[in-house]
């Protein structure tokens, strides 16, 4: 069943009654809307992502406005409009991780090769760029070459000595 109105008062207060409606829900709206911007923006800087950006503000809320009658200025009518007060305090900003430690600097490879010997062969010290099959001489005058073997584990490179 519905109400009949009455009078210019009636008719101006059923229209606010609606904006008042529209205008609840539209904020309820803006607001889930910024928490996903600010939830994005929130997990980019919390990762470390670089290109974070700069932290979104709030959006400014709807209000309930008025607007004149076009047929009678001295009659006004309810509106929404957007207001210049914020839907919702700023979040609290986002902390950034902690910066990257650099690696620490590798050792440097010794020139002692009876620290790498087991037996007649060496292992190949960490930053050797040799290719597979040079001959080297070692200071005490031994030749060994560099050699390759494929195990179920992987590669097995070393030097061995052939003179």
């Amino acid at each position: 069943m519905s109400t009949v109105i009455s009078g210019l008062g009636a008719a101006q207060q059923a229209v606010l009654l609606g904006v008042e409606a529209e205008v609840a829900k539209r904020n309820v709206a803006l607001l889930a809307d910024f928490q996903v911007v600010w939830s994005n923006y929130e997990e980019r800087v919390e990762t470390g992502q670089p290109n974070a950006g700069n932290a979104p503000v709030p959006p400014f809320k709807w209000e309930v406005g008025t607007f004149p009658d076009p047929v009678n200025q001295a009659v006004t009518w309810p509106c929404c409009v957007q207001g210049t007060t914020p839907v919702c305090p700023p979040p609290a900003a986002p902390v950034p991780p902690p910066a990257a430690t650099p690696a620490p600097e590798p050792p440097a490879v010794s020139t002692d090769w009876t620290t790498y010997q087991i037996g007649q062969k060496i292992n190949v010290p960490k930053g050797d760029t040799l290719p597979i099959g040079i001959d080297t001489v070692d200071p005490a005058g031994g030749v060994w070459q560099k050699m390759v073997t494929y195990t179920p584990f992987g590669v097995a490179t070393y030097y061995q000595k052939i003179a």
